[in-house]
């Protein structure tokens, strides 16, 4: 699938100067449906999420009351049941 990529490089060179924060990834051997359709396309989707979230939580965050201790976040709202 690398001879045929979803994007083009020069278009992805475009999205990553209008968005700096953009961080494009080549995931071998998935297409726009088999990178969230299929076990190794979804592993690299969320090993992608997860460095994300892990780099961009707040330290003071982590040893706070978790949400299995029914804790609701600071600014928090609870769904009615």
């Amino acid at each position: 699938m690398a001879d045929n990529p979803l994007y083009e490089p020069d278009t992805v060179e475009e999205w990553r100067e209008r968005l700096p924060l953009l961080r494009p990834l080549e995931v071998p051997d998935v297409n726009h449906y088999t990178i969230v359709m299929t076990p190794p396309g979804a592993a690299a989707v969320a090993g992608e999420i997860t460095q994300h979230l892990a780099a961009s939580t707040p330290e003071h965050l982590d040893d706070g009351p978790g949400p299995t201790d029914g804790a609701v976040p600071s600014g928090a709202v609870p769904k009615a049941r």
